[in-house]
């Protein structure tokens, strides 16, 4: 395992991976996330969206683009885990650059309430649902402006294939298929239900302020799309910020429930920023392989995420367990890093602001049967959680 400064990973670091190799590299800058994914033959899926402070560029597209990759013919999926503003930062423009791609949003995110919904908080853009909503009408009016024969949209839900792809003759290995493990119907029903009464709210409210408490809450992420991706024999869960209800239709009592149809995954994306409120302990035992490899994203407003309770409780369960960047982030330097400002404003075409507190995490594999365990990298802020456990709270 190799650590070195963001500049590095993005201006030395330019190979793409071979064209029988299997990629996650997750992107975390302390509020947001990124995933892009590598299924064989220079074909990629992204779950998700975030960019850099100060940057208007989707970090997926800044990071093909140094791989010599044109996102635009490379990938072939985007996911939108949910409409949340940590996910989706960007996704308009994402969605905008790659117009052969399919695109997949929760359901109910195309239904009346939520548009209703968004029309009535689009003036709120100044905090995170606003924000969000402001991102997802992006989406919808780029797929609008499509002609009706180039939509490419899946709307997932439990147990709904997103993907499936070949193998090639250049990667032998790589066929496959993505899959959707959530939301359940209950969750759908529960989403829909908040958003009723959010909605008589938001028409009731008189003044900003009223608007802006009558905003949906952030918890439970009842729609987010908990995601499995299997490349050959390599099976890798995405989590989202799926979270555990108790219910069992719902959250990851009702993914767990279909568990048997999954391969179990080398390599785990914890949901929801390792919060215990997305534990659930079937998710370890019966999805997972007993020495997974994890990777996390810090939430680093407001309720910090992971505390230091979850991240002693994930090192429980695999001592394998990375971090894209601290909950606890150091103030920045004021100075700008030259090099990655350089590559960067190439990138843009004009001078953009740096911004240093942004991590990755980067897993390479042969899809090979029988090929060796995951090669690690970390870039930038991110790092082995047991490195920073002192650190949290």
């Amino acid at each position: 395992m190799t650590q070195s400064g963001l500049h590095q990973f993005l201006r030395s670091k330019t190979a793409p991976p071979g064209s029988d190799e299997v990629e996650v590299t997750i992107f975390g800058p302390g509020y947001g996330e990124c995933i892009l994914i590598h299924i064989g033959a220079g074909r990629w899926i992204v779950i998700d969206s975030c960019r850099r402070h100060g940057s208007k560029t989707p970090i997926a597209l800044e990071y093909l683009q140094t791989l010599n990759v044109n996102p635009a013919e490379a990938i072939q999926l985007v996911v939108v885990s949910h409409w949340h503003e940590d996910h989706t930062s960007g996704m308009g423009d994402l969605v905008a650059a790659i117009p052969k791609a399919k695109v997949a949003l929760p359901n109910v995110l195309g239904g009346k309430e939520f548009r209703t919904y968004t029309r009535l908080v689009s003036s709120l853009s100044g905090q995170m649902d606003g924000k969000g909503v402001v991102e997802m009408n992006k989406v919808f009016a780029e797929l609008r402006r499509r002609p009706a024969d180039k939509v490419r949209i899946e709307r997932p839900v439990r147990d709904q294939r997103l993907l499936e792809f070949p193998a090639t003759k250049t990667a032998q290995n790589c066929e496959g298929r993505v899959f959707a493990l959530s939301p359940a119907p209950d969750d759908e029903r529960a989403f829909v239900d908040a958003l009723i009464a959010k909605i008589g709210e938001l028409e009731a409210a008189t003044t900003v302020g009223t608007l802006q408490k009558a905003t949906i809450n952030h918890e439970p992420n009842d729609v987010a799309v908990a995601v499995h991706v299997l490349v050959g024999s390599i099976a890798v869960l995405l989590g989202s910020d799926l979270e555990e209800s108790g219910y069992p239709t719902r959250g990851w009592c009702s993914v767990h429930e279909i568990h048997s149809q999954f391969q179990k995954a080398s390599v785990l994306k914890i949901a929801h920023h390792g919060s215990h409120t997305a534990h659930h302990e079937g998710v370890w035992t019966d999805m997972c392989e007993p020495e997974v490899l994890g990777v996390m994203t810090p939430y680093n407003r407001g309720w910090k995420l992971p505390k230091k309770s979850d991240a002693t409780r994930l090192l429980g369960k695999t001592q394998d367990l990375y971090i894209t960047a601290s909950p606890k982030q150091k103030k920045l330097p004021a100075h700008r890093d030259h090099g990655v400002a350089r590559l960067f404003e190439k990138v843009a075409g004009k001078p953009v602001p740096i911004e240093p507190g942004i991590g990755a995490v980067r897993l390479r594999r042969s899809a090979a049967a029988g090929s060796p365990a995951w090669a690690v990298e970390t870039f930038g802020t991110a790092s082995k959680v047991s490195e920073i456990l002192n650190d949290l709270a």
